[in-house]
């Protein structure tokens, strides 16, 4: 997500009532609206079960850790706070893979959804319809938009981990044939994937309101589109509507729950509306994901920084007045 975002610290002042209805989002938002789409449903299942179990606990453990280490010494360094993430992400780490294996032993999910393996209509990149395919040398092929991404162009096939070189990037063109194929057999969904790419050029371009409008056409033919959902929720970031773009990035990492963009979103979104304890937690799920996320990484460090730096004065564990009781709304 590009670094050019709104920073006044008034966007974050929400009314009561608006928190309250996205707390209510956050427990139990959008669910109905995906019910009838198996996929979309596990994921949200999954997200959900995920978010209501590590909210909470993010502030306890951050606050025995940092009395621990605030004992030791008395000022806060960069090494501590790394240190402090590193031990967050492997808590992580272990807590996800024991929840997931949990889910696939229940019967509140199918793990053959979680798990849907790349199809040969599917790019494996972005993990929807190819898209104006591009066949690298590998014989792997991706949509021509995901070579060269503004933001993240590719540098290495995601299938067999070859490197993808400038020269392939710039050079090739689209396989007419695999074209073909897919728009005479998929055209409604070709048709919204045409709209999705139409969209993202608007986001580069900062028309977000025709941005918005376009990728709501392309959701309205592919609804499952994580991508739509993605960057519509990105244009909305930008124009302030924060609650409506929570709801865009939480539908994209319900369809592309290993999207670390998704995550990153989602989390750049609730700083903005305040809820830096969920945002901790999308950020590190991000760099899970992908390691290799330095803007993940930064927003990570700092709200560790901001969150333990107080438990060098004192060792009370922080009031908070954010996180409601399950029957409150």
């Amino acid at each position: 997500m590009s670094t050019d975002v709104p920073t006044s610290s008034s966007d974050s002042m929400i009314s009561r009532s608006s928190k309250s209805s996205i707390r209510s989002f956050l427990r139990s938002g959008g669910i109905k609206t995906y019910q009838n789409n198996s996929l979309l449903g596990a994921n949200f299942a999954f997200d959900l079960y995920q978010s209501q179990s590590k909210f909470s606990a993010f502030g306890t453990t951050l606050h025995h850790i940092a009395v621990k280490l605030s004992s030791q010494t008395d000022c806060l360094s960069p090494v501590t706070v790394d240190i402090l993430i590193d031990l967050i992400k492997d808590k992580m780490q272990g807590l996800l893979s024991k929840e997931k294996e949990s889910l696939t032993n229940s019967n509140l999910i199918n793990v053959e959804d979680l798990e849907a393996p790349v199809d040969d209509f599917m790019c494996p990149h972005c993990r929807e319809l190819l898209y104006k395919p591009v066949t690298l040398l590998c014989g792997h092929s991706f949509c021509q938009l995901c070579l060269k991404s503004p933001d993240r162009p590719m540098t290495v096939c995601n299938v067999c981990n070859v490197t993808i070189t400038e020269k392939q990037r710039t050079t090739y063109g689209n396989n007419v044939v695999l074209t073909a194929v897919f728009e005479s057999w998929h055209k409604v969904e070709w048709k919204g994937r045409a709209l999705t790419c139409e969209g993202i050029a608007l986001l580069q371009n900062r028309e977000y309101e025709k941005c918005i409008k376009k990728l709501t056409d392309a959701i309205e033919l592919v609804p499952q589109s994580h991508s739509a959902y993605l960057n519509r929720a990105k244009a909305k970031f930008f124009l302030k509507q924060y609650e409506s773009a929570l709801k865009d990035a939480t539908c994209a990492a319900i369809a592309a729950h290993k999207s670390p963009e998704a995550y990153f979103v989602k989390g750049e979104i609730l700083v903005h509306l305040d809820y830096t304890e969920e945002a901790l937690f999308y950020f590190t799920t991000c760099l899970i994901l992908d390691p290799s996320r330095e803007d993940a990484e930064k927003r990570t460090h700092d709200i560790v920084t901001n969150m333990i730096t107080p438990h060098y004065k004192s060792s009370s564990p922080p009031l908070s007045n954010k996180r409601p009781h399950s029957g409150q709304s």
